[in-house]
């Protein structure tokens, strides 16, 4: 049940203090429903995730008292809680109560420590490649780097005129952990930071390019040995974005991520488990969490919380992970080259199949296909192995085999548009006449579109 907003000042900021200190942070605008037993489906002849959107809307909490923002945000509260003006927060922008509502959360699953409770045993045993983490830093951001040299006016001065890739939250995906909107850092911040697409979602910062070429790693300092940062065996990555914006649901290496101001909201799923709604992504971040969450039972939530300024998420290889940022946020992330575990190695493998232009395209869906089938038996519920198997089979020519797998993708997660999307296709190509597109069900088509917008 989502908490209210008590009338006195005083309880008022002590329960704000526990919010912040504690393990939550925010009033989410889509809390799930508990209680059921499966993922909802849609009873009638409508697809089944078209009817998501209504339900959100019945989710909405009540707006957060400006003395909320000033106590997680150590600073003075604002004349006008909805105001976006700077504030003494490195000179960046906090989140009016408007987004603290539609994208904060009390619910908070992951594991927090102070950094000094991390022992490397500790670690090995309980966290690496097995569940996410969340560090505390007695002294905020400043217990593991200098938080002036993220501050807006430091940045603007020293790199202002270096270029920084940013993109929106699928687009990031789907070329491959990429920005490709290039600009100045100066132009970025001054305004294309807030230049929304029709869906309202900002570009996002997500440079990997930016932080190896300045000396902001100079600055990390006293991390655990766990995450310390090597320039070899690590890529650096430059996160920065103004509330709404993110990343939509990915998986990679071994990895951690620092905000160093800001909030961000992670949704997270282990290699077992796809993300419902799927990956290489039919939904927005934005839209996820609008279409799917609130529809979601218990058994199939993500891991989720909100990373406060300060504090580090540890990412364990494979998982499958999602962000919304709350308010300007500044981050760093720091991630492994190569994969290392059995599973995400088969997938790196398959990936550098791919992308070798030298092979013809049949070599590739013979040499990727084992590989598909053998992360499937290590992970027989993954709906993301089990629609890239049927894919392949049916490229390969093996159409019963692989429409049998993408239904079952489908049937698994009736939230998965590109499962959707590619057994579309397939029909198509076996059934005459080709009377269904194969955009039929993409969000980002004209008729997902429709079929959203008209439920």
């Amino acid at each position: 049940m989502m908490r209210s907003v008590l009338d006195s000042t005083d309880v008022k900021h002590r329960k704000t203090e526990e919010r912040c200190s504690g393990e939550s942070i925010g009033n989410g605008a889509a809390s799930p429903p508990s209680g059921r037993s499966a993922l909802r489906r849609n009873p009638g002849s409508r697809h089944p995730f078209i009817f998501a959107g209504a339900v959100a809307a019945l989710c909405a909490a009540a707006f957060l008292p400006s003395e909320f923002i000033a106590v997680c945000f150590n600073s003075k509260p604002r004349s006008d809680p909805n105001s976006n003006a700077a504030v003494d927060d490195g000179g960046w922008r906090l989140p009016g109560r408007s987004s603290l509502k539609r994208l904060g959360t009390n619910r908070c699953t992951v594991d927090r420590l102070w950094a000094e409770q991390l022992s490397p045993e500790l670690f090995e045993e309980k966290y690496k490649f097995k569940r996410p983490l969340i560090l505390r830093f007695r002294r905020g951001s400043d217990g593991w780097t200098d938080s002036n040299r993220w501050a807006k006016k430091k940045l603007l001065d020293q790199y202002g005129a270096r270029t920084v890739g940013s993109g929106r939250s699928e687009t990031i995906v789907r070329t491959g952990g990429h920005g490709t909107d290039q600009s100045s850092l100066n132009e970025f911040v001054g305004t294309l930071m807030e230049r929304r697409d029709s869906a309202d979602e900002p570009l996002y910062v997500f440079d990997r390019n930016f932080v190896p070429q300045s000396d902001l790693l100079e600055s990390i300092h006293d991390m655990p040995v766990s995450l310390k940062p090597d320039p070899v065996l690590h890529d650096s990555f430059l996160f920065l974005g103004a509330s709404d914006s993110g990343v939509s649901f990915h998986r990679h290496a071994d990895a951690w991520n620092g905000v160093v101001y800001g909030l961000k909201r992670w949704f997270l799923y282990p290699p077992s488990m796809t993300p419902p709604g799927g990956v290489w992504p039919g939904f927005s971040q934005q839209e996820w969490l609008r279409r799917v969450y609130p529809n979601l039972t218990e058994d199939r939530m993500p891991l989720e919380c909100v990373q406060r300024p300060g504090e580090i998420l540890y990412l364990p290889e494979s998982f499958y992970h999602g962000t919304l940022n709350i308010g300007d946020t500044v981050a760093i992330g720091v991630q492994w080259v190569n994969a290392r575990s059995e599973w995400e190695s088969l997938s790196y493998k398959m990936m550098m199949i791919k992308i070798k232009k030298s092979k013809a395209q049949g070599q590739v869906l013979e040499e990727t296909l084992p590989l598909a089938k053998l992360m499937l038996q290590l992970t027989p519920d993954n709906t993301e192995m089990i629609m890239t198997a049927g894919e392949t089979m049916i490229r390969l020519g093996d159409h019963d085999d692989g429409i049998k797998m993408l239904r079952k993708a489908v049937e698994k997660d009736p939230y998965f548009v590109v499962a959707w999307n590619n057994l579309a296709a397939a029909l198509a190509q076996v059934s005459a006449p080709r009377i269904i597109s194969a955009n039929l069900f993409s969000t980002t088509g004209p008729a997902g579109a429709m079929m959203f917008s008209t439920g």
